[in-house]
């Protein structure tokens, strides 16, 4: 008997010691968990809720909710829950509740000011509309206000406009907008003013230079709304409906109606000058790189004086153009699919004839052509065009293929859903010999350390120099099993000889030729179909390309990037609170040369378990036993942990 037990001691030992247990705590039977990007646990179990450690496992903070099980998140930093019978908000660095509210609330919509780290939420409570500022740097000058009743037509119950988001002043005042009400706040969330107009109102535009807004009633009052004093300072009776209104770097507004080009004080509303024209105006635009302003009437463009309202210049057209844009370097007039480009430093067009294109989105100068690109509803469009207006080239693709366009040093690679070509920048031209026929398992991936693109279609993998562009047709094909190749894409990682590739529960490792040199297949844990998603693997973070440690790859899976290269911009970059702990986790990533893709499949015996994978060979690094066929599991590619919960615990444990 004391033999049986010693024997049980070592194995137990032994079975916890091979899959490295970091640490374990006793949780409910069902607990919701995420990691932040700092790295620590957000737990909620029951009414319990914590901040773990992901390291150790030690509690950073944890308080008790007053709240039913069924809780709704919706943000970790910080934390903000609702269950229909209360409302709160935690900071989530520290686990101060902010917000303790035992009202009945709905959540009826929120806005995220990131560029002011402030979140503005409006609330139902008890049939109360309520408006909450979050202040994420000083949660404790967040502040919350009632305006009124909630009606039907209020603040996006009926109408949810865009562009009628929240206004903020400089000086922090906020004026929020729905239909028949506008509602101005202070700083401290005092309500300062309630405007209620006769008819629906639209915000025409927002100037924050001097915080005035801009509002149209009944499609011809405009309103001139000063957020500073929260006071409407004009209202002007428009001869022309639906105006649009062109706010210019003196905070003068521009406004066209008919023949006339109308300039107001942007303050007061006071009229300072009228331009009148033959023909009436197509359409004004200022623009801030020139700082000109611009009146595009039947065939002509004038450049109007922003001072005294004179014509500064005129520029004779064959075309009566309806529209000005910039992009980029590029000053762009265009009507119905003829384009041109305004020389402003000339006062003349660019091209002596126009180029037969239907918008510019996208504009990329490579020397002695400039590559427009058109991405509308119906088609995507690429011209390249000659200094002199003349189109060297140009291709278009129907948008029902599901296109996309990758700009490299060497020329353009274009995607859609039947085949993969490599067109030349300046002449149009494939760099193939033919192009890649592809079918909805197409997936891709970058080796940025060697500037080589890995490309998956139809069992086959092949391997492209970015530079040269050349590409190889590999011999050996790759069957992959449990696969849906009409609706699943494979994930490709690469790695110093070639790339990991796994689709499903199948594992393959390529050479840079193609050629397969592990190959490995596992049973699902699911005893029916057992297909996993592939969007479930963990490269969240850290995915970085073995041989050359410096650089981070991206990782695509299909048409979906699963990792962008590079430090990894906007990981809560807009959150003061966790900055130094994602900074650190960052430099981790970007020091780190490993990614640990895996597969959860039966074993031998039927059991579940997590399959670690070493990305260069295809073997087996590390196993996991788990006790649930879905176990909820996150893999941590940073700090080289996997997180279990199952049962009645949490557990984690080493994969490096």
């Amino acid at each position: 008997m004391r033999n049986s037990i010693l024997f049980l001691f070592v194995f137990l030992f032994n079975y916890i010691n091979a899959q490295d247990l970091l640490w374990e705590m006793e949780t409910g039977k069902d607990i919701y968990y995420k990691q932040l990007d700092e790295g620590s646990l957000f737990v909620k179990d029951g009414k319990k809720l914590s901040l773990i450690n992901h390291l150790t496992g030690e509690s950073i903070w944890s308080l008790e909710l007053e709240a039913d099980n069924e809780v709704n998140f919706f943000d970790n930093i910080p934390v903000m829950y609702f269950d229909g019978k209360s409302f709160a908000i935690i900071d989530a660095s520290s686990g101060e509740m902010i917000v303790d509210d035992q009202t009945k609330t709905e959540i009826l919509d929120i806005h995220y000011l990131w560029d002011m780290s402030r979140i503005l939420l409006e609330l139902d409570q008890d049939g109360e509309l309520i408006v909450y500022n979050y202040d994420m740097k000083n949660p404790k000058a967040s502040w919350k206000a009632p305006v009124g009743e909630v009606k039907k037509s209020m603040f996006g119950l009926v109408k949810r406009a865009s562009a009628n988001k929240p206004s903020v002043s400089k000086s922090g005042n906020l004026a929020m907008l729905d239909k028949k009400d506008l509602a101005i706040f202070d700083t401290n969330g005092q309500l300062k003013n309630t405007i209620n107009f006769e008819d629906d109102v639209e915000k025409v535009a927002f100037n924050e230079g001097n915080g005035m807004l801009y509002l149209i009633e009944d499609k011809k009052t405009l309103h001139f709304i000063n957020l500073d004093n929260a006071k409407e300072e004009e209202e002007l009776k428009l001869s022309e409906k639906n105006p649009s209104i062109t706010i210019l770097k003196s905070n003068n507004i521009a406004i066209p109606q008919k023949k006339d080009l109308i300039l107001f004080d942007g303050t007061n509303g006071s009229e300072i000058n009228r331009i009148s024209f033959d023909d009436e105006i197509n359409y004004a635009y200022y623009d801030d790189m020139s700082d000109k302003l611009f009146a595009l009437v039947k065939k002509s463009i004038f450049e109007i004086s922003q001072s005294d309202g004179s014509v500064e210049n005129e520029i004779k057209t064959d075309t009566d153009y309806n529209n000005m844009y910039r992009v980029n370097d590029d000053l762009f007039v265009d009507k119905y699919g003829k384009t041109n480009v305004v020389n402003t430093e000339r006062s003349k067009l660019m091209y002596d004839k126009n180029i037969n294109f239907p918008h510019v989105d996208e504009s990329i100068d490579e020397g002695r052509v400039k590559l427009f690109f058109y991405y509308g509803p119906e088609t995507y469009q690429i011209a390249a065009v000659t200094k002199t207006g003349e189109v060297a080239w140009d291709d278009k693709v129907n948008t029902a293929d599901n296109p996309r366009i990758e700009i490299l040093s060497k020329g353009l690679l274009l995607i859609t859903n039947k085949s993969l070509e490599f067109i030349d920048k300046k002449t149009g031209v494939s760099l193939w010999d033919s192009s890649l026929k592809v079918d909805p398992s197409f997936s891709y991936a970058v080796n940025d350390s060697t500037n080589t693109w890995i490309f998956y279609a139809k069992d086959k993998v092949y391997f492209m120099n970015e530079k040269s562009g050349r590409m190889k047709e590999p011999k050996e094909k790759i069957k992959f099993k449990d696969f849906d190749y009409n609706t699943q894409q494979p994930l490709i990682i690469p790695n110093q000889k070639g790339a990991f590739i796994k689709g499903s529960n199948s594992i393959f490792v390529v050479d840079s030729r193609g050629n397969v040199t592990q190959e490995a297949h596992y049973k699902t844990t699911e005893s029916s179909s057992g297909l996993l998603k592939i969007a479930s693997f963990a490269v969240t973070a850290g995915a970085i390309a073995t041989g050359n440690a410096s650089e981070v790859v991206t990782v695509y899976s299909g048409d979906k990037m699963v990792h962008k290269g590079s430090l990894v911009d906007g990981i809560n970059d807009t959150w003061a609170l966790a900055d130094a702990k994602v900074a650190e986790r960052r430099m981790k990533q970007n020091q780190s040369s490993s990614v640990y893709p895996y597969v959860l499949a039966k074993n031998d015996d039927g059991d579940p378990e997590i399959i670690i994978f070493n990305v260069d060979t295809g073997k087996e690094y590390k196993t996991i036993s788990v006790e649930t066929k879905s176990p909820n599991f996150i893999v941590d590619d940073i700090d080289a942990v996997v997180y279990v919960a199952e049962k009645n615990s949490l557990k984690a444990f080493g994969i490096r």
